[in-house]
């Protein structure tokens, strides 16, 4: 189990990577065949060979997805971008200022030796040492303009320490640019910090945290681009009077009150990020907590027990799926060009609301497994409520402690009891004996929570004429009652459940018709590869 959960926080810390982005499908089948470790992980010994294969197969593709990057990092158009897409490790730095010291030692013992070529190996990684220079060139020259002879030294080593690369880095461009084309003797050396600070925050701005919020930044980032040009020419221009507004102009540019400048360019861009990626944990994890939701109020009125608990969180979650899709309208109106990026107030509201509802459904949740685990481990209620919270995945910042423990407890009291849980799966072997009725049934068990959720038909209804009152039978209640509220939300998620349960009979009839293949093909003995890819295409478009 330890394992299990150290897989999910693996899944959660690339869900921060632009990565994911770039690999759906992959993603997707990480996340099912987790949600079917948890699964097997509570179905007792006779599914240890499944669940060691399958986690197996889960560390391959979560070490594949961590080697993927969305762009070489040796083709990005900056340093600033490739640093995004692949930060340089502590050898490759060390590496470059090796070289770098090696380079000085040997120029400052033969002074001439630069006319005979390269005085140091190429380093590992070219790109570090390019990194290296950047970084010195603009800590040493932050409050004193630099001469034409000491940039000289700098891309001279930057020549002898790396090896033939494609063309520059912007920020190295830029560098070249001032060696070759500043006027020297006039007035534009003493602007030189004021342009390496815009180069480097202009760089860095342009070098988008999250992919999707790139088409957010476009206008703008061409607006405040075009007006740095003009800065370049006249830096090169200049001319005392040009040169003064250079300065008025970058200032302007570098400032955090204006409205079109890098600092506004990266507030935009920062929550763009933030707002993509709440959207992404809410559609992640709302889906895992409505079905705790709903199993939970299911069993409370089945068994008698109070369930004005699970009501509140059924409020919590209702308020949660407003704010999303609230987020998901904001964040569209701005992707689509109908809002302006720089109107962000709808954005902020709506994740901030978004991220306190998730906070609390993740608080309820965790106060829930904590009073489970203070409780009386052979009472039955006790054990259905453990059966129920854990089908909830591991969310960042749980106890993983009590997570463990109950679903330590709730395993032995099953092994000692010998029961059947609805969470069981047969090995794959199984299907060689499999009846329709069966196969039928493992078409049909769907494993993404959503479709488990519109499939629980006991608390979501599954007749034509649903009312907001056959939804869940919960007596005595008010119509301004949260509980009556949440009736009514539930009526209406079940019209949209069985326009999608009709949507998807045919794909299901085509999915069963694949498990048969499955089945005749392992009696035959023959390989696997096209039924499984059916199965994977099926479920992929059932997702």
């Amino acid at each position: 189990q330890d394992s299990l959960d150290t897989m999910w926080l693996e899944l959660s810390e690339l869900a921060a990577r632009p990565v994911y982005q770039s690999s759906p499908i992959e993603w997707a089948e990480i996340e099912q065949r987790l949600l079917r470790q948890e699964q097997l992980l509570t179905s007792g010994t006779a599914y240890v060979e499944q669940f060691s294969s399958n986690a197996a197969w889960i560390r391959n593709k979560l070490a594949d997805l961590k080697a993927t990057t969305w762009l070489n990092a040796d083709e990005a158009t900056s340093l600033a971008l490739a640093e995004r897409v692949s930060p340089l490790t502590d050898a490759e730095q060390t590496a470059a200022q090796s070289a770098y010291d090696k380079w000085k030692q040997e120029v400052a013992a033969q002074p001439n030796a630069a006319a005979a070529g390269p005085v140091a190996p190429p380093t590992a990684s070219p790109r570090a040492v390019k990194s290296l220079v950047w970084n010195r060139i603009q800590a040493a020259y932050q409050t004193s303009p630099p001469t034409r002879q000491e940039l000289a030294e700098w891309l001279s080593f930057v020549d002898f320490a790396t090896e033939p690369t494609p063309p520059d880095y912007s920020e190295l461009h830029f560098l070249r640019t001032l060696f070759s084309d500043l006027d020297w003797e006039g007035a534009a050396p003493s602007v030189i910090p004021t342009m390496l600070r815009l180069q480097a925050t202009a760089e860095k701005t342009l070098a988008v945290n999250e992919l999707r919020s790139h088409y957010w930044l476009q206008g703008l980032a061409t607006q405040t681009d075009t007006l740095q040009r003009t800065q370049w020419d006249r830096l090169f221009v200049g001319r005392a009077e040009q040169v003064k507004l250079l300065e008025t102009a970058a200032a302007q540019m570098l400032s955090d009150d204006a409205a079109a400048g890098w600092p506004a360019l990266e507030r935009i861009d920062v929550e763009g990020r933030d707002a993509y990626r709440s959207r992404d944990e809410a559609w992640a994890v709302l889906a895992h907590f409505a079905l705790w939701s709903a199993r939970s109020t299911q069993a409370a009125i089945l068994a008698d027990q109070d369930a004005s608990i699970r009501a509140d969180v059924a409020q919590i979650l209702t308020q949660a799926i407003t704010a999303a899709h609230q987020l998901g309208s904001s964040v569209q109106a701005i992707a689509a060009g109908v809002s302006r990026a720089e109107q962000l107030e709808p954005v902020t509201t709506a994740r901030m609301t978004l991220q306190r509802h998730l906070q609390e459904l993740k608080t309820a949740y965790a106060e829930h497994c904590r009073r489970l685990w203070l409780e009386d481990a052979n009472d039955q209620w006790t054990l259905r409520q453990i059966e129920i919270a854990l089908s909830v995945p591991l969310i960042p910042g749980d106890d993983v402690r009590i997570r463990n423990e109950l679903r330590r407890r709730f395993c032995l009291q099953r092994e000692a009891t010998g029961a059947r849980l609805d969470t069981d799966v047969k090995p794959a072997t199984d299907a060689t004996n499999a009846n329709d009725s069966y196969l039928f049934e493992l078409a049909n068990n769907a494993t993404h929570p959503t479709l488990q959720l519109l499939n629980t038909a006991p608390v979501l209804g599954d007749s034509a004429n649903d009312t907001a009152g056959s939804a869940i039978a919960v007596p005595n209640l008010s119509g301004e009652s949260p509980e009556r509220q949440t009736e009514l939300a539930v009526a209406q998620v079940n019209q949209v459940g069985r326009r999608i349960r009709s949507a998807l009979q045919s794909l299901n009839a085509q999915r069963i018709e694949l498990y048969k293949q499955t089945a005749q093909a392992i009696q035959r003995g023959e390989t696997l590869s096209r039924a499984r890819l059916g199965l994977q295409s099926a479920d992929h478009l059932t997702r």
